[in-house]
């Protein structure tokens, strides 16, 4: 038998072996799997699949983060967070979508967009590793006064792939003065399982320095903190529609006073809370919390002090990028100048992670310029 016999004879074994054909795909990467959709009905059909979707997601081992590096054009530097390469990553811009990320939730993006044209502010939910994208929102502030809403505050997603292929985006809408008192807030959540909306019957009032951002997807509920104040935490549950309040962690910290969030997101099924205290110029103290699973307290797992690393930690080049658990253990990845150093405070020990272009790093803003990213099939 001649070597092209014997290929096609492997390659016909693999197409009749459905258990081996899927074994095989699930270990790319999702820019060939993209292109292996076009080969056949039969490969189209096998990487769509909702279950081969959520096995790929599963199996995924490459986890990044992405880190805005300009402004006007946002690009992104993509820094490993495993020690993999991340030439995989499918992707440099959003120019497909020309809008800026809001939040990232398991592969999926809330991104926005503003029309200074005719004063269009429009959100999406994007797959920037399929480019596919849904647009949710499309609203000027007159439209939006119509309807008793002054301004939409906050857009956030809520999406786990492990439970559900469907996601659902919660948008806090602050009321029109005239229809409530200040700092009156109502959700409208929209669902793309039935692509509808529903506006929940609660009317709360809040501050609006917790609730100007998109909010943090754990444990079945989105989160917010004031960054500034360590006793206004709130938390929704998605399914539930209910809106609570989250234990204060200001005992824990080392002090209220110079002391802001410096990070609050999710990892690993783990929430994290680390705040920074320090003079003006200099970050001296870092506390790092994580929240009980059943939201009794804050747990205190470490207190870091930046004058003990062997870095220049100035506050104009210093920043937590992300939290990242390994094992039963945890590492910090930190920005420092231009710099990505993953710091285990266990072992007091630092790895250098990533270094940006000259000057690149002088324009990344401290907060809200890295997202997690993964890698993943999921529709919007």
């Amino acid at each position: 038998m001649d070597s092209i016999s014997r290929s096609s004879s492997s390659s016909d074994i693999i197409g009749n072996n459905a258990d081996l054909f899927t074994q095989i795909l699930l270990c790319l990467p999702v820019k060939p799997l993209l292109v292996f959709k076009s080969v056949s009905k039969q490969w189209f059909s096998a990487i769509s699949d909702p279950l081969f979707i959520k096995q790929h997601t599963q199996k995924q081992n490459l986890r990044s983060l992405m880190v805005q590096t300009a402004s006007k054009k946002p690009t992104f530097d993509f820094i490993s967070l495993d020690g993999s390469s991340s030439s995989s990553v499918s992707f440099e811009t959003l120019d497909f979508l020309r809008a800026r990320i809001k939040q990232s939730c398991n592969g999926l993006l809330c991104c926005s967009s503003h029309n200074k044209d005719n004063e269009i502010f429009t959100y999406y939910i994007c797959n920037p590793s399929t480019k596919q994208y849904r647009r949710i929102v499309d609203f000027t502030v007159d439209m939006a006064k119509e309807k008793g809403f002054e301004m939409l505050v906050s857009v956030s997603l809520a999406y786990d792939p492990l439970k559900s292929p469907h996601y659902k985006a919660i948008c806090v809408w602050k009321m029109s003065p005239e229809q409530c008192i200040r700092w009156s807030y109502r959700i409208k959540i929209y669902s793309s399982e039935t692509d509808s909306w529903k506006l929940c019957v609660d009317v709360f009032f809040l501050l609006p320095c917790i609730i100007n951002t998109s909010g943090v997807y754990w444990n079945g509920s989105l989160h917010w903190v004031d960054t500034w104040d360590h006793e206004n935490h709130i938390c929704f549950n998605v399914d539930q529609e209910l809106r609570s309040g989250m234990p204060p962690c200001s005992s824990l910290v080392y002090s209220t006073a110079y002391s802001v969030v410096e990070y609050f997101g999710e990892c690993r099924g783990r929430l994290h809370h680390i705040s920074r205290y320090g003079h003006p110029q200099v970050a001296c103290i870092i506390d790092i919390l994580e929240m009980k699973t059943d939201y009794t307290g804050w747990i205190k797992n470490f207190r870091v002090n930046t004058p003990e690393f062997p870095y220049p930690v100035l506050l104009s080049g210093f920043c937590v990028l992300h939290m990242e658990e390994v094992g039963d253990s945890f590492r910090l990845v930190l920005k420092i100048q231009d710099q990505v150093i993953s710091y285990d405070p266990h072992e007091r020990s630092f790895a250098d992670l990533y270094k940006f272009a000259s000057k690149t790093w002088e324009k990344i803003p401290r907060r809200d310029s890295s997202y997690h990213y993964i890698e993943t099939l999921a529709s919007v």
